[in-house]
C-alpha cells in the first residue's frame, strides 16, 4: 500500500495525463491549453516499442489536423 506522500506524487504524475477515445483526449488538452494559456505542447510517451510509439504520436497528429 502506498503512503500518503506516494499517494499524492502519482495523482501529481498524472494530473494531466489524457486518456481515452480521440474526442475525449482532444477535449482535455484543449481544456488545459485554455486553463494555463498555452499554445503548444510537449509529448512525451513511455513506451518501449517503436511502432507503437509511433502510432501513439500518429494519434496526436490526427488531433491536431482536426
Amino acid at each position: 500500500m502506498a503512503s500518503a506522500s506516494e499517494q499524492m506524487a502519482i495523482q501529481n504524475f498524472y494530473a494531466m495525463a489524457q486518456i481515452g477515445s480521440k474526442e475525449t483526449v482532444k477535449a482535455g488538452l484543449n481544456e488545459i491549453a485554455s486553463q494555463y494559456d498555452v499554445d503548444e505542447f510537449i509529448f512525451t510517451c513511455d513506451i518501449y516499442d517503436t511502432e507503437k510509439r509511433l502510432e501513439n504520436f500518429s494519434l496526436l497528429m490526427d488531433l491536431k489536423n482536426k
